[in-house]
């Protein structure tokens, strides 16, 4: 359990000042594991990953050395020659970080970036449908994209050479020159997968096309997993300077040859994951086994485990009965704390003293239930609605389809209403379920009376686009604006009376607490993703958290109002749910 105190402070210029009496502490800091989305660069003394959003710098032990939110899921990561600098990228901008302090040196924008690495200590390829363009990490000079459109951009370690993708064809380049050392035309579409170099960089095993080419400096390219063999299976190819490449496939290790593809060796390993995997310098294997990071000989025995991974949620809630955590993991398992408590779940949602679960019924339909130490209870049967919603006293779940809107009570378990809803991209139920609030994916919102399905224009500022509501037990409105935002209006009013311009437009990402007295909203700010509490008398924000390694799957309010779980990790650490309390 961690009890630092974190400093309030605005996170924003634009964000009205900060109203004194509650700051926000953390109070216990958990990891869920699972698989993470997840790319490795080995560096002198250690590992540099990145995983989700957020930059790792990994001793040798595993130990963090470094965690820096880079505010957006990684599409791609980069490590200058010593290891003094990474680059991550999206699809729309690259970052270049300075590891030994952590601070961000450069922000590109890269608009249809395909591809992006360090070809030297301070020098930038970056790839795109223009070509291959240089940039100066010194001046920030950028010149002119030179030569075909690219698909794909990965530079090796020494930063001396780079795999490429363009019209069909996967080449290996000289960086200095951009001339084409080695190249196979792909025998389907050339989209790439898996890419590593090996340790003196001079050869790389690439996935692209369906099939692992081995691609040499000087020498023809050829074929080592053909794409009939391969079967459209993720694989990785780990090239190793005796001439041999270890390719790693679900379940099974093999060895060949780099340049006939003879598969000399085969050993299964039960569990084995393909990707993601490296080679360090001195050919030992880093990979991700079970969620757990491990650094392993070349035939990947003697594994040692460097770091557990944080899952990445979808979602989560609170168990009522004992205020413990819930987490939704990608395809459908629900947990509490280190226990499977349900498969085939589609959505969950906490609200006040009651959490509900969407999930699949084991007859082909899906069933909306409550859930309670651990415990479900059915309350109703459904038959094609995917999603959920639930109003703020959790004693009414709203669940929809493409067609019809159904609300059902929680003392009950029945459905009181039955609406004809069409393309309802979000939906709040008002705390006493007499109204629905409508967000379509296209056209305009409305509000739905649940009595007679009668449609009302929402009661806003005339030409205020919002996606999304929430509506305290005070009646209280937070309308979330389109691209980012939150207006709050006082009941009966037409105008809002505070704004907080950088909140999150995600799903889930505003929840007023219980005691209608604080609403918690996830805000943007230079350094990443934040929690901030506004007081919904003033509109004030009253405290702001620490950075946040993600932007959270869930924020879920304790029955007291005490307490805040949220369904992200610290920027700080390495772990995917943190829970607040409020002092």
């Amino acid at each position: 359990m961690i009890r630092r105190f974190w400093t309030v402070l605005a996170f924003s210029a634009a964000t009205l000042p900060l109203a004194a009496a509650v700051s926000l502490s953390p109070r216990s800091l958990l990891t869920v594991p699972g698989a993470a989305p997840l790319a490795l660069a080995p560096v002198p003394g250690g590992v540099v990953a990145c995983l989700g959003e957020r930059l790792l710098l990994l001793g040798p032990g595993g130990e963090v050395r470094r965690s820096l939110p880079v505010g957006t899921p990684c599409a791609g990561l980069s490590v200058s020659p010593g290891g003094a600098y990474a680059l991550t990228r999206t699809s729309t901008q690259v970052s270049v970080w300075r590891l030994g302090d952590g601070v961000r040196l450069a922000r590109l924008d890269t608009p249809g970036v395909t591809g992006a690495g360090f070809s030297g200590p301070q020098d930038l390829l970056i790839g795109g449908a223009q070509g291959i363009e240089r940039v100066s990490l010194a001046s920030l000079a950028r010149s002119v994209p030179a030569g075909e459109a690219v698909g794909a951009l990965v530079t090796a370690p020494d930063g001396l050479r780079a795999v490429v993708t363009r019209a069909g064809r996967v080449q290996l380049l000289d960086t200095a020159t951009l001339g084409v050392q080695s190249a196979m035309t792909c025998a389907a579409p050339c989209t790439l997968g898996p890419v590593t170099f090996s340790a003196d960089g001079r050869s790389v095993a690439v996935q692209a096309g369906g099939e692992l080419y081995a691609l040499r400096a000087g020498y023809p390219a050829s074929v080592v997993v053909r794409r009939a063999e391969a079967g459209g299976a993720a694989l990785s190819g780990l090239p190793r300077r005796d001439g041999s490449v270890l390719v790693l496939r679900a379940g099974q290790l093999e060895v060949r040859d780099l340049q006939t593809g003879h598969r000399e060796q085969v050993r299964p390993l039960p569990g084995l994951q393909p990707a993601p995997a490296a080679l360090t310098p001195g050919e030992r294997v880093l990979s991700v086994q079970g969620g757990v990071l491990q650094d392993s000989a070349a035939d990947l025995s003697g594994p040692r485990a460097l770091l557990t991974l944080p899952a990445a949620l979808t979602g989560g809630g609170l168990d009522p009965a004992t205020g413990e955590p819930l987490t939704l993991l990608p395809g459908g398992a629900l947990t509490g704390g280190p226990r499977a408590l349900a498969q085939n779940v589609f959505a969950v949602q906490t609200m006040n003293r009651f959490t509900w679960l969407l999930t699949a019924d084991g007859s082909g339909g899906l069933a909306l239930r409550t859930l309670s130490g651990g415990r479900q209870g059915t309350t109703a049967g459904l038959r094609t609605a995917t999603r959920l919603s639930v109003n703020h006293w959790g004693n009414h779940a709203a669940v929809w389809d493409d067609t019809r809107l159904v609300v059902v009570a929680q003392k009950t378990g029945k459905a009181v209403a039955s609406l004809a809803v069409s393309g309802a991209a979000r939906v709040t139920v008002s705390p006493d379920a007499t109204r629905a609030y409508v967000f379509p994916r296209s056209g305009d919102p409305a509000v739905v009376l649940t009595a007679n399905a009668k449609r009302f224009a929402l009661p806003v500022l005339a030409g205020a686009r919002y996606t999304d509501v929430q509506i305290s037990g005070q009646g209280q409105f937070a309308y979330v604006k389109a691209g980012g935002g939150l207006d709050l209006y006082r009941p009966g009013q037409r105008s809002p009376f505070a704004a907080l311009p950088t909140a999150s437009d995600r799903e889930g990402a505003v929840r007023y607490s219980p005691d209608s007295r604080l609403l918690a909203a996830v805000t943007r700010a230079d350094d990443g993703w934040h929690l901030s509490l506004l007081d919904t008398d003033t509109g004030r924000v009253t405290a702001a958290g620490p950075v946040l390694a993600d932007h959270p799957a869930f924020l879920a309010w304790s029955p007291d109002s005490r307490r805040l779980t949220v369904g992200a990790g610290l920027g700080t650490a390495v772990n995917n749910v943190t829970v607040f309390d409020m002092q």
